[in-house]
């Protein structure tokens, strides 16, 4: 500690020896400043502290409870010999708290911010401090105004203490006539040139003194009788609504207030008249218009020799309070866009806890918001690689952004789950980049933030598709390649001496070519359904006309067949898409045919199951399908038998579009067989009109 450190304390302490503190341990007035610092600065904790002979005695606090502290729990010879501002980034790497940093009530902090408190006269007092449990930094504009609010504070104090020492002396009954005179000369010297009940040399004594000290004053002091009249204000006070002294005094003090606060007047003059003091926020109209903010606090002061009137002094704080609320919308407005976002998001600092995390991610990882914040985000999603082996810190993307300063997109990493479950993931994370730090040539990353995606459902359909195009290409190019050496040995000329084999070649031909044009025509028609492209057309329609219209169809593409039908039909009525209900059951019924013995008997039926659904069945005596395929046959490209595309001519999308057009009419469709003996599939329909969707 140098010399001139160590005389300035002794001062310090000397003159807090002489005087005990009047005033209340944490007092109300500062504690709206510090909350204000604390939601300004992003602070779970703020301050306001002043040197006292037994230690730091805390005015005001926002997240802790203690009212005195020890000099060595804060860093208080920093903040005496700092000219303004002081901050410390990580506490664990200050010389003075290393390696833990600083503890109050058990919780250990890593920074810490204050602005010095200086008293009209020079002595450095006290601070307004902010802290944090990780180390940071704050930006500009948060420095910006934690210094308006450490001269705010100040002249909260030094008025407190101006006024306190005067209406002490009026409450005290010691050198009565002295105090009275001196009270009533600062009344009346507030704005006013009228004195009445003050003796002339007291008077004159005082009045000098009090005109100065009320004047000078950086704050508003003002005085008002019980029915909201003011009495007396100083030049500062008129000055900050934009009016002069003589415009306001003799007013209502309700004049100056916006109509729609007005209300709240009565009730403020009722709660001074009756607890004998307020405090709070006051809106006055500024000359111009617009509408000051004052933090103000108001004492009754009552004495037999004069009438009971209210003194009271105020602090405009309006610029504070757009600041505050400019910071609120931001913040809404950010909180908004990340909740409002799919992707799952989340920001950490440099030592890799999280700061931030939204909705979305805290969901995908299986977590609550609440219980990722503050831990380490590598230990808790990204601690091991897609083979089950160990990643380290130091080879994650994620952290080596915080010191390349570069971003990194990431396409084929996991993260993990907090029921050990993994996914695989698609991320990009970006350094959060401070320009004022003085580190790496002017460059500092705070921390990263991390976009990412589940790519679970990408892969899958990646997978899907790849399937999808080596089938669709295995089943073209079969057919082709039949017709292709059937029209190359018919245009060779190598039949020509053999027209019953040229005739077999063009029926060959033509058989692949009507493969190919019913595959298409499936692949476009299972497009349209899936896509919603075709509309359904509902309307009541009976079954027995959808089942014989089906036994049409089917009796003319396939002429000459020896198969018989049987219909079941009763009196059913669904509520259907006619044509699309007729292309489901001439597919089921030419699967029918395909799988029958030649002289075999095939079954249509419809009945009721329940006044709401109806049960339609196609069933055949064919070979059957094992049990583990009757699922399976729905999927596309699927049979039941790998060979019945070529011995049967079928594409293996018919059961695929049957499916997607029974669950849009609101049915569901299955199959069921016995190996040997025959396969019957089922589907049902509606009978009305749903009035839901389910």
């Amino acid at each position: 500690m140098n010399a001139l450190l160590v005389k300035d304390e002794a001062l310090r302490s000397q003159t807090l020896e002489q005087k005990k503190s009047p005033y209340p341990e944490s007092d109300p007035a500062l504690r709206d400043l510090a909350k204000l610092a604390s939601q300004i600065c992003e602070a779970p904790v703020a301050v306001v502290w002043v040197s006292s002979s037994e230690g730091v005695q805390l005015r005001a606090a926002v997240g802790i409870s203690a009212t005195y502290l020890e000099r060595e729990t804060l860093p208080y010879q920093e903040a005496m010999r700092w000219d303004e501002l002081m901050e410390i980034v990580d506490t664990r790497l200050s010389p003075e708290f290393a390696p833990n940093g600083f503890s109050i009530e058990g919780q250990v902090f890593s920074f810490y911010a204050a602005v010095r408190l200086t008293s009209s006269s020079g002595d450095r007092f006290g601070a307004l401090a902010v802290l944090d449990f990780t180390p940071r930094e704050l930006l500009g504009s948060q420095k910006s105004a934690l210094r308006i609010l450490g001269r705010q504070t100040v002249t909260i104090l030094e008025l407190q203490e101006q006024i306190q020492g005067l209406t002490e002396g009026v409450r005290s009954g010691e050198h009565d006539s002295e105090a009275l005179a001196t009270e009533d000369s600062l009344t009346r010297s507030i704005g006013s040139d009228v004195w009445t009940r003050a003796d002339t040399a007291t008077k004159g004594e005082h009045e000098p003194k009090y005109r100065q000290i009320v004047e000078s004053s950086l704050g508003i002091v003002f005085t008002h009788d019980l029915d909201g009249t003011l009495l007396s204000l100083n030049a500062h006070g008129a000055a900050t609504v934009g009016r002069s002294v003589e415009d306001m005094v003799g007013r209502l003090l309700e004049t100056f207030v916006p109509p729609k606060r007005r209300n709240a007047m009565s009730e403020y003059l009722k709660i001074v008249a009756s607890v004998g003091e307020s405090q709070g926020m006051l809106h006055l109209l500024h000359s111009d218009g617009d509408v000051r903010v004052v933090a103000y606090r108001s004492k009754l002061i009552t004495d037999s020799e004069v009438e009971p009137y209210v003194l009271g002094f105020g602090v405009d704080i309006t610029e504070q309070v757009k600041v505050e609320k400019k910071l609120r919308t931001l913040t809404r407005q950010s909180n908004s866009i990340l909740e409002s976002v799919g992707d799952g998001i989340f920001c950490i600092d440099r030592e890799g806890r999280v700061t931030v995390v939204n909705a979305a991610a805290a969901q995908m990882l299986g977590y609550r918001q609440e219980e990722m914040l503050g831990k380490v985000m590598h230990s808790l999603i990204h601690h091991t690689k897609a083979d089950g082996s160990a990643y380290p810190t130091d080879e994650s993307p994620i952290r080596r952004s915080i010191s390349n300063f570069g971003a990194a997109r990431v396409r084929d990493e996991v993260f993990w789950r907090q029921d050990g479950t993994s996914f695989p993931v698609e991320y990009v994370a970006r350094p959060l980049i401070d320009a004022n730090s003085s580190e790496s040539g002017g460059v500092r990353a705070l921390g990263v933030v991390v976009a990412f995606t589940d790519t679970t459902d990408r892969r899958a359909l990646d997978r899907m598709k790849d399937e999808f195009i080596s089938t669709v290409s295995h089943e073209l190019r079969t057919p082709l390649t039949s017709l292709r050496g059937a029209l190359g040995l018919l245009s060779g000329g190598a039949l020509e001496a053999r027209p019953e084999k040229s005739q077999q070649m063009l029926e060959i031909a033509i058989n692949n070519a009507d493969r190919l044009i019913r595959l298409v025509n499936d692949i476009v028609d299972l497009e349209r359904i899936s896509s919603g492209k075709n509309e359904l057309h509902l309307a009541t329609v009976r079954a027995r006309e959808l089942l014989h219209g089906a036994v049409n169809i089917c009796e003319a593409q396939i002429p000459g067949s020896s198969a018989r039908i049987l219909l079941r039909p009763t009196e059913v009525s669904v509520w259907a898409d006619s044509e699309r209900v007729l292309q489901v059951l001439n597919n089921l019924l030419s699967n029918a045919f395909k799988f029958s013995e030649p002289d075999g008997e095939i079954y249509m039926s419809a009945r009721n199951l329940d006044d709401q659904e109806a049960l339609f069945e196609v069933q055949d005596h064919g070979r059957g399908i094992a049990a583990d395929k009757l699922e399976q046959i729905f999927d596309r490209f699927q049979q039941g038998d790998a060979s019945d595309s070529r011995a049967l001519g079928g594409t293996g999308l018919g059961l695929t579009i049957c499916r997607r057009i029974v669950t849009l009419n609101g049915g569901r469709i299955w199959a069921t067989s016995t190996p040997g003996k025959g396969t019957t599939v089922h589907f049902t329909l509606p009978t009305r009109p749903r009035m839901n969707l389910r």
